[in-house]
Order: structure tokens, then sequence, then C-alpha cells
């Protein structure tokens, strides 16, 4: 009888160790910190701003891309860094705050990116729209 529990403790110490196992970084689902507003928020306001900053951190990743890609773009704008420059257009993300590109937001400003006459930082134009 002593063989047996010995034997039970051993086995349930052993499943307890495959538990415990630590999650490595490149797996583990990002979480985010819990605050008192999140109990108003149903499931789909949640997964909604979960896939928003997934988003603008995409958006933020292709407008360092395209600084890289350009750079002579970033002589154009007030900015002497991607860092800053990339800063600069999410900092002021739907505000007018670009006068450099002559009022035009949304799909104005996308064409402005590619019109061949605009002597303006073509990545700020195109990031802002």
């Amino acid at each position: 009888m002593n063989v047996f529990r010995l034997v039970l403790l051993l086995l349930s110490l052993l499943l307890l160790t495959g538990c415990a196992s630590k999650v490595h970084k490149e797996s583990a689902v990002e979480g985010r910190s819990f605050s008192i507003r999140d109990l108003m928020k149903s499931d789909v306001d949640i997964v909604t701003e979960v896939q928003q900053r997934q988003v603008i951190s995409a958006l933020r990743q292709l407008g360092d891309k395209l600084y890289r890609r350009n750079p002579r773009e970033l002589t154009k704008g007030e900015e002497t860094s991607r860092e800053a420059a990339v800063e600069r257009i999410f900092a002021a993300a739907g505000g007018n705050g670009f006068p450099e590109l002559e009022g035009k937001r949304s799909v104005e400003s996308i064409r402005l990116a590619f019109d061949e006459r605009y002597s303006g930082d073509r990545v700020l134009a195109l990031m802002v729209g």
C-alpha cells in the first residue's frame, strides 16, 4: 500500500511539473493591463481595441520602413530622424497639424503623395492619408 501511494505521489508531481513550465516570450500572446474602464467594455470593444493597436503598430513600422528606403523625404520635412518623423505623424493623427499637406486629408493626402508636382514629404502625405 505504501508503494502505491509513493507511485501515485510521484506521478502527481510529474504531471504538475508539466503545468509549471515557462512560456517562451516569442510564443506568448501579448497581454494588456486591466483598468476599471474595462468593466464597462464588451468583448467586441476589447477585441476592437486590440486590433486597433496592432494596426497602428503596423502603420508605424510601415512609416519607418518608407523613411528608411526614401531618406531624401526626411530632408523635405521638419524632422531630422526617422523616429521623430514617424512620431510626429502619429502624435497629430486625425488633426490638421501638417501645413505642408495644404489642408488635405484622407484620400486627397494619399493622392498628393503620388502627385509628380508635389515637392513635400511624400511619406508624410501617404501616412497621414
